[in-house]
């Protein structure tokens, strides 16, 4: 679709275990195609260049993962009013994008429960200790010391982010509920299998109780870190 050229995933889903189909794009952020109004839902339509672009490839994105499961996503998935894609129902997704990438899973709600993707630039040192105040609690600054042979502080926090947005949105479309960066932790990492385990401190529903533990999936690359988490149907381990 216009520049963009479709690329393997950034992170492998595979290992969840139960069939999630994504695919990947990457653009020219720098050359910025004109998005027809028309192409465009009314909220978008005097947004930035960049939105737009970012709409348009997610959705197209979103609808070639379904045909990968043989289902029908539209083209032009819309959004509710908390801006989060409004999936056909028996299916869950996600769609990230970030500076040139732009990524979308889907899967079947019969597998799936929840489902949530996220990549994000790595947090630059001048901005650290300001992004850090507002994600991470005190115990997660004090893994961060923990794991610093193995990983920088601008890299554990920008895993510490980007695991933090991919179970807000692994479990939004369960709880309907907002719940902030410091309502869940980071508990460990394990560097060697690319995987996180998370603890949610609050209770955000009764299938979801203060204490809940999630692990998910992360993969950092060059400039930019890539996570996912999972919930799967009749889970009894974790993915």
């Amino acid at each position: 679709m216009w520049e963009a050229l479709e690329i393997p995933p950034p992170l492998d889903l595979g290992a969840f275990g139960y069939q999630i189909s994504q695919v990947a794009v990457r653009y020219d952020a720098q050359e910025l195609p004109r998005i027809p109004a028309a192409a465009l839902p009314q909220t978008l339509r005097k947004a930035a260049p960049r939105r737009q672009v970012e709409w348009v490839l997610g959705r197209h994105c979103a609808y070639r993962a379904g045909q990968g499961l043989g289902i029908e996503v539209p083209r032009d998935l819309a959004s509710g009013a908390d801006r989060a894609p409004i999936w056909p129902a028996g299916i869950v997704g996600s769609i990230t994008h970030k500076e040139g990438l732009v990524v979308a899973a889907v899967a079947r709600q019969a597998d799936v429960l929840g489902l949530g993707i996220d990549s994000e630039r790595m947090i630059e040192s001048d901005t650290l200790a300001d992004i850090t105040r507002l994600i991470a609690s005190s115990a997660e600054v004090v893994l961060a010391e923990t794991y610093a042979a193995q990983l920088d502080r601008e890299s554990f926090f920008s895993l510490l982010f980007s695991a933090k947005e991919s179970l807000y949105k692994c479990l939004y479309p369960s709880v309907r509920k907002f719940f902030s960066y410091l309502e869940a932790e980071l508990e460990s990492v394990d560097f060697e299998a690319g995987r996180f385990h998370a603890r949610l401190g609050v209770a955000l529903g009764a299938d979801f109780p203060a204490g809940m533990r999630l692990s998910g999936r992360f993969r950092l690359g060059g400039a930019q870190v890539h996570t996912a988490l999972v919930r799967l149907a009749n889970q009894k381990t974790e993915p």
